[in-house]
């Protein structure tokens, strides 16, 4: 009788865990938005710019663990080639790019702009 106790409750665990741990995000979601809005209402002064690296760090792991977790793609965060703009990319489960933030056209086209805007303007010291 108590080994079909232990595969029912081993059955019954399989079935509820992916309800607790989409329960688990809302509520870390939640928090996480509670307390941007005390840090906001508390004082508005400390913005993200003045973060540690370490914050900033732990805070991107962890959106990049919730989202992998939610969609079940892999999240990425790179930076460009000029090193001015920040890249996400949300990879599928065979390595494609399924959606780059800004997209490859974007980027093509500030390129395009910031080459006719140096060619139309010429400022002499």
């Amino acid at each position: 009788m108590s080994r079909i106790d232990a595969v029912l409750a081993t059955q019954i665990s399989d079935a509820v865990r992916p309800v607790q741990v989409q329960r688990e995000q809302v509520l870390q979601v939640a928090a996480a938005r509670q307390r941007l809005q005390a840090t906001d209402a508390d004082d508005g002064s400390q913005l993200m710019d003045e973060r540690s690296p370490e914050e900033v760090s732990t805070a991107v792991a962890h959106v990049k663990r919730v989202i992998e977790a939610a969609s079940g793609h892999q999240l990425s965060f790179a930076v460009d080639d000029s090193g001015k703009t920040l890249l996400v990319k949300i990879v599928g489960e065979k390595g494609q790019v399924i959606r780059q933030i800004p997209s490859q056209e974007v980027l093509d086209l500030r390129k395009r702009i910031s080459a006719l805007v140096g060619a139309l303007i010429d400022e002499k010291a």
